[in-house]
């Protein structure tokens, strides 16, 4: 509200200055003729539209990611409004084409100046922190890509690891109660009793074994959340 009650009466007085039409429009300056006329105002006009997008589009993105970059919003702003100004300016060469408003031509280019500069010489000084922080964060990328590719190849290496284990229990339990069958056989010779139990031993230890190497991967049976917007 403050800053519209400055700007109402400030347009009010520079009104008959800004929008005076004391002067010869562009056409004249081109001589009247339409090839001049009809390049130069779409050329403009097309600029300025794609400056006005750009604008819409930095002020946007802004807006979507001023949670994670509250400290660079600024770059955002200040360069939104570089572009909406430099586009005002060919939008005024356009309207100056057939109104020859001069004056508030005069006034958006010092606009875009006041803007500009400042944003030119800020982002100047900034360009060594903005390195070296993007620097940082392009560092801890690669470094959390290689830890996610290390601790997929472990997973990769547990699931082959569980498969082969779960393969190698099937025939072990077989092997297990044929072993058995032997053990508790009536006329099994006495002295190989040591022998059957020695190995019945030794297949339990490599059942452990297998066991163990199964416990390294094991898939979640819990039910988990999931987000179907995410998903689609």
């Amino acid at each position: 509200m403050l800053l519209l009650g400055i700007c109402v009466p400030l347009l009010i007085y520079l009104g008959p200055v800004l929008f005076s039409e004391r002067y010869l429009p562009h056409r004249f300056c081109y001589l009247a003729q339409p090839w001049l006329i009809w390049t130069n105002a779409p050329a403009d006009m097309a600029i300025f539209l794609a400056y006005f997008v750009l604008f819409q589009s930095l002020f946007l993105l802004a807006w979507l990611v001023r949670s994670q970059m509250r400290p660079y919003l600024w770059i955002f702003l200040a360069f939104g409004l570089f572009i909406l100004t430099c586009g005002l300016t060919h939008l005024m060469e356009v309207v100056t084409i057939w109104w020859p408003l001069y004056p508030l031509s005069t006034s958006v280019k010092i606009l875009c100046a006041l803007v500009s500069v400042p944003t030119a010489i800020v982002f100047h000084r900034k360009v060594p922190l903005l390195a070296k922080e993007m620097n940082q964060y392009l560092s801890e990328m690669h470094t959390s890509r290689e830890a996610l590719v290390a601790s997929e190849r472990i997973a990769a290496v547990g699931r082959l690891s569980a498969s082969i284990s779960h393969e190698i229990n099937n025939p072990l339990e077989a092997v297990m109660n044929l072993m058995y069958l032997i053990g508790t056989h009536p006329g099994l010779p006495s002295d190989l009793q040591p022998s059957v139990t020695l190995a019945e031993k030794e297949l339990k230890r490599v059942a452990t074994i297998a066991n163990h190497t199964l416990t390294y991967y094991r898939e979640s049976a819990q039910p988990v959340k999931v987000s179907l917007k995410q998903i689609r």
